[in-house]
């Protein structure tokens, strides 16, 4: 079925914030096809100030799914989670949308679909956790879904064609990004003044949510020496407050054998908030890092290269996608695991899917963009 003229369009993706990244191409094209259209969200409340900042969004949906969930698990509080549900579902209303899209796929995003009474629910047709009971469009066969050599990104195109977007196209992709004030603008700039080189800098992004996707800190070590010994570029490590501890040994390390170095390092790992990170990669000439959110960031951005290092995840489905030059390195090891999906590493020999991606290799790619 076609849509409206000015379609009232709402999405579901509550999480995690690398794919909520990847989802802001999807609000771009919808905007780009109907630029009148009204595009809601529904995500979750941790990512919500971000997606209210975006111009393309004209509604955030803000859901509390961990109290929610608490809530949920104490009769004693049902009429509580009752009254906010009543609240959510009145929101919805107050769009008076056409159509939802379940571009995240789960149980629970599926329910949250159903709930909000819309008469056209499109989700994807690979039945994980019986989704398909709760949409009245289904999209994208379980077999098709899973497959490690497809984008995500493309899956979620796929549900738009209803509504006459075109495919995604990896070549040509825009993201719908906040807007920065000019206090978190000012904010980056007076960061930055500390370093002796602020034309040429290549972030560094420690950290990852799982274990499996950790690089060697030693490698990290090693692949900094060389790039503030060998070439004029000044490194800024980013990142959360989880990643300080790392962050700080990393620099006092590479200090104490090159003390000169030290107008050339930056820590700012968990002291910029979510819209300073975008605000600082959009200022850096590489970034490189695991499959974790700030190297999707980096993409969206438009960092001229970013360096993506996977390991127990498919790179074809969940690589960084940009309009810029992407370097994905994996190990050359046949490893008969890969890609496991796992958050720890279960063989005996742990994360050699990581560890045996090497600083030389990193930094051979980095010396080739530089030339």
């Amino acid at each position: 079925m076609p849509p409206t003229q000015n379609p009232r369009i709402l999405f579901v993706r509550l999480s995690a914030l690398g794919d909520v990244i990847q989802t802001l191409p999807v609000v771009a094209a919808i905007r780009q096809k109907h630029p009148q259209a009204h595009i809601g969200w529904i995500t979750d409340e941790d990512f919500a100030d971000y997606l209210r900042a975006v111009p393309e969004i004209d509604q955030i949906i803000a859901i509390p799914r961990k109290g929610w969930l608490k809530m949920l698990i104490n009769p004693l509080r049902w009429k509580e989670l009752t009254q906010e549900i009543k609240e959510f579902k009145d929101q919805v209303q107050a769009g008076n949308y056409e159509v939802g899209i379940d571009v995240q796929g789960l149980l629970k995003t599926a329910l949250l679909l159903y709930l909000t009474g819309l008469k056209r629910r499109i989700g994807f047709d690979h039945w994980r956790e019986w989704t398909g009971l709760f949409y009245t469009e289904r999209y994208i066969k379980r077999q098709e879904y899973f497959d490690p050599e497809f984008y995500h990104i493309q899956h979620m195109f796929r549900l738009l064609e209803p509504l006459g977007c075109k495919p995604f196209d990896s070549k040509n992709v825009d993201f719908a990004l906040a807007s920065l004030s000019q206090e978190v603008i000012s904010s980056i700039e007076k960061k930055l003044s500390v370093l002796k080189q602020k034309e040429s800098l290549i972030g560094i992004i420690l950290g990852t949510q799982w274990e499996s996707k950790l690089w060697p800190l030693e490698h990290w070590q090693k692949l900094i020496k060389n790039i503030i010994s060998q070439t004029d570029a000044s490194v800024v490590l980013v990142g959360g407050k989880a990643d300080s501890s790392k962050s700080e040994e990393t620099i006092n390390q590479i200090l104490k054998e090159a003390p000169e170095q030290a107008s050339c390092l930056l820590n700012l790992c968990g002291q910029t908030s979510f819209f300073e990170l975008q605000g600082l990669l959009s200022k850096m000439q590489i970034v490189i890092g695991a499959d974790t959110a700030p190297v999707h960031l980096a993409g969206a951005v438009g960092t001229p290269l970013v360096i993506s290092l996977f390991g127990p995840t498919a790179s074809r489905r969940t690589a960084p996608v940009g309009k810029e030059e992407i370097q994905v390195l994996r190990t050359k090891l046949d490893l008969s695991c890969l890609p496991c999906h796992q958050r720890v590493c279960k063989i005996e020999d742990k994360n050699l899917c990581m560890n045996s991606i090497s600083p030389e290799e990193v930094f051979k790619v980095i010396k080739d963009f530089l030339r």
